[in-house]
């Protein structure tokens, strides 16, 4: 269980923080605000005149009153827009200033001067002073640049990447994905939010830097805004060296909106290739699936166990959804409440040589299943006291399975445990020896990785005129759970399909007895049973917790 107090004070624009940071999860900063001063023809603060910021989308509209410095200060406001603010005051002509838009970036400040007289206009930036403050220095990506930025891939990744302090590393080795550098480091200094939720690689042993293996864990049509932040001063950003990826999902309006995408590609679109293949390769793969077919026999006949077909194409599968409703109870509270859903895999090979000089051949079943499965739960309720002090209750729940899941099952914490079976192919010169494997491979034998973080924040924002006080708490309780033992249902080996049908187990009379290499095994250097067992017979009794 990890705590985080908060506290925070701006003097003058200037902002100085403290925090004690002992966590690993913070939640950053989701909402916006608008704020500035009144004041008259000459310069001087008016107090006591009403400001009135209305967010035209939904109609909610809170009232404020200046202090004896002319200032106001509206927080928690939902990012986007447009928003209208009207000031007024007795014996001066009110002024409304229309299409203002706020961004995670930081509050938006207004001057407003007010002429002597009666009456209300509306009126432009000519007349009204619109600044946008930063909380440091970094890029916000609104609803306007995400529609109209070009993603192929429907990710935000595509957007963040045009602030040139951002570059995306394609991990060739691994998943494929477009690692994000952010001012020339490594993702895994980065911290990656949604909503405040931490989404990102909690455990470390992804390839993308997210808490999902393939792809990012929200849909590209659910996000409002998207922030990279480098070096914010906001007590709020913390535990990263590179960046902070902020998004913001979409909210609720008055207006019913529809929208829809659509995409195609097959490998008719690709250019064409040839291919040549040699005599010795093609008889090479004709015997060792042929082989394949009769192991396969055998194995389910005797040892119940299921090769599987030939593997000759590796589906990517990936489901995201996300809900979101926002509840303006009054004008002074509001409730907002979403649900995420990820579930993505693609198939892969464990422990498969495909060289020419040590060629294999397995099953679909040999193969496992890489992805994520992933919910994510949270409610936000913002609340304004009075007019100089709002509050925020945050509370989020994340669910992450890592799917690392044999296609033919039997994982040693399985019901069914299956062992992996090794069968040497002898074959005649020039081609080398081979190999036929089946059941689980020696990393996916009892691999499984789950995460659960429940984190709980309270803030709460004091304006007291040129100072702005910022108090909170925030604690986090993180569930883990990682089993991994390589070869945990044990390996069986034979030299050829002859010692098979008679069930003989390889001598092992080689130095290296666990070498499972076609010409170890064939040559009888492989020891024929192995494997990593836990002493209470229990194999959960290795995970760490």
């Amino acid at each position: 269980m990890k705590f985080k107090y908060l506290a925070a004070a701006s003097v003058a624009g200037l902002t100085a923080t403290m925090a004690i940071v002992p966590t690993t999860v913070l939640a950053q900063q989701i909402t916006s605000g608008i704020q500035g001063v009144v004041n008259d023809d000459s310069g001087n603060p008016l107090a006591g005149a009403s400001v009135t910021v209305t967010d035209t989308r939904t109609g909610a509209s809170r009232t404020i009153t200046t202090g004896a410095d002319g200032s106001f200060n509206a927080t928690n406001l939902t990012v986007g827009g447009p928003y209208s603010v009207a000031a007024s005051a007795d014996g001066f002509e009110g002024q409304t200033a229309s299409d203002i838009n706020i961004t995670l970036q930081g509050n938006t400040a207004l001057t407003f001067a007010l002429s002597s007289g009666s009456g209300a206009i509306v009126v432009t930036g000519t007349r009204v002073k619109a600044t946008q403050l930063a909380v440091g220095p970094g890029t916000s990506f609104t609803a306007e640049v995400l529609e109209n930025a070009p993603s192929f891939n429907r990710d935000v990744r595509d957007v963040i990447r045009i602030d040139p302090r951002v570059s995306l590393d394609r991990d060739d080795g691994g998943s494929g994905s477009d690692r994000i550098s952010c001012l020339g480091g490594n993702d895994r200094g980065n911290a990656f939010t949604v909503d405040g939720i931490s989404q990102g690689d909690v455990y470390g042993l992804n390839d993308t830097g997210f808490s999902s293996r393939s792809s990012t864990p929200i849909p590209y049509d659910a996000v409002r805004e998207t922030q990279v932040q480098f070096a914010p001063f906001d007590v709020d950003f913390a535990n990263f060296t590179g960046c902070a990826i902020n998004v913001v999902t979409k909210s609720g309006t008055n207006e019913y909106q529809f929208g829809g995408f659509y995409e195609y590609s097959d490998s008719g679109m690709r250019a064409d290739h040839i291919t040549v293949d040699g005599a010795h390769a093609a008889v090479r793969i004709f015997v060792e699936a042929a082989e394949l077919v009769f192991v396969g026999a055998r194995l389910g006949d005797v040892y119940k166990i299921e090769t599987g077909p030939l593997v000759t194409n590796r589906p990517f599968v990936n489901e995201r959804w996300f809900g979101r409703a926002d509840l303006q109870i009054t004008d002074d509270h509001r409730l907002e409440a979403t649900y995420q859903h990820l579930e993505e895999s693609t198939t892969r090979a464990d422990d498969f040589f495909t060289g020419q000089s040590s060629p294999q051949v397995t099953g679909q079943n040999t193969f496992y299943l890489s992805g994520t499965k992933a919910d994510y739960y949270s409610a936000r309720l913002y609340s304004n006291w009075t007019d100089n002090v709002s509050t925020e209750l945050r509370y989020s729940r994340s669910e992450v399975q890592d799917l690392q899941d044999p296609i033919g099952g039997g994982e040693a914490q399985s019901a069914n445990p299956i062992p992996r079976i090794i069968v040497g192919i002898d074959n005649a010169n020039p081609i080398a020896d081979g190999a036929v494997l089946a059941g689980p491979g020696t990393s996916r034998s009892a691999n499984d990785l789950r995460t659960k973080i429940d984190t709980y924040r309270a803030v709460m924002n004091i304006d007291a005129g040129q100072h702005t006080f910022k108090l909170g708490m925030e604690m986090n309780h993180a569930d883990l759970f990682n089993l991994f033992v390589q070869n945990a249902t044990g390996t069986l080996v034979f030299r050829n399909i002859n010692d098979l049908r008679q069930g003989l187990l390889s001598p092992g009379t080689g130095n290296n007895q666990t070498s499972t290499t076609p010409a170890n095994i064939v040559s009888g250097a492989t020891e024929g049973a192995f494997g990593n067992f836990s002493s209470t017979g229990d194999i959960n009794d290795a995970a760490a917790r």
